[in-house]
């Protein structure tokens, strides 16, 4: 079965669902992350289902460069590698995908805990600096309010003061997926959105909170209940989903893009 049918066929089971969404996952030997919903989805489901400790994976060939010993019967993970190749104005770009093995660093004799120090430490100083950025790139108003909202009409975001918020990574949770939904103006990304049409405050609420959870997952912050709450809004529409996950890529490259991060 191929990544892709094997993702569609554990968001139909609920599997997805059940263990909750977490994008952290990185190439130990690279310290780059995976990128893909299929690639961060195969090993989140391999993580939980066999108790792997840490989001750190490595391919067999830099396992044994690094002189690390891969602990004899464990089985890979399958993910996507893209192929980049330089067009005629010199810029990389991807003409495709080729499938790969890699193994958790818990399959192998590296001891994983000085390695898992770096992760889930909750340090929001980078996100709040990404937050000063684009607002201040973009022209966005932001005002304290007793509601967290984003106005398309005025191009203005609405947040809860800090100190009404009981936990930290719970107000920049709302301040980041309220400026998510600012990614929608015609001047920006431009998707399409009709307050008054369900389905589409739907996908725009889908696409916010994924595009929070890709941008969290780059300084090691998980994002409580992120799943159940897309789970809420999509039921088992699978179609939706992904067409929400190839949104929510977009918006969070243009957050990045303002901060000079890709």
């Amino acid at each position: 079965m191929k990544i892709t049918e094997k993702v569609l066929e554990s968001i139909k089971t609920d599997t997805i669902f059940s263990y909750g969404f977490d994008f952290r996952n990185k190439n130990f030997a690279t310290s780059h992350r995976y990128k893909g919903f299929s690639n961060n989805m195969m090993m989140f489901i391999a993580r939980h289902s066999n108790g792997f400790k840490t989001p750190n994976w490595i391919g067999m060939n830099q396992a044994r460069t690094l002189g690390i010993s891969i602990i004899k019967g464990s089985i890979g993970t399958p993910v996507l590698i893209p192929i980049i190749k330089e067009n005629i104005d010199g810029e990389d770009i991807m003409v495709g995908s080729r499938q790969s093995t890699v193994f958790n660093l818990d399959q192998t004799d590296y001891d994983i805990e000085s390695v898992n120090s770096n992760f889930g430490t909750g340090d929001f100083s980078k996100i709040q600096e990404i937050i000063d950025n684009y607002i201040c790139t973009e022209g966005i108003c932001v005002n304290v309010s007793d509601h967290n909202s984003y106005n398309p009409e005025h191009d203005v975001v609405n947040i809860v003061h800090k100190s009404n918020f009981t936990r930290e990574s719970a107000y920049y949770e709302a301040f980041v997926h309220e400026l998510m939904h600012s990614t929608m103006k015609d001047t920006r990304l431009g998707r399409k959105f009709d307050y008054k049409d369900e389905q589409s405050r739907i996908e725009e609420e889908v696409v916010a909170e994924l595009a929070t959870a890709w941008l969290f997952s780059e300084y090691n912050i998980p994002i409580d209940n992120c799943s159940q709450y897309i789970k809420g809004y999509i039921g088992d529409n699978v179609k939706l989903l992904m067409d929400c996950v190839q949104k929510s890529e977009l918006a969070v490259n243009y957050i990045r893009r303002t901060n000079g991060t890709i």
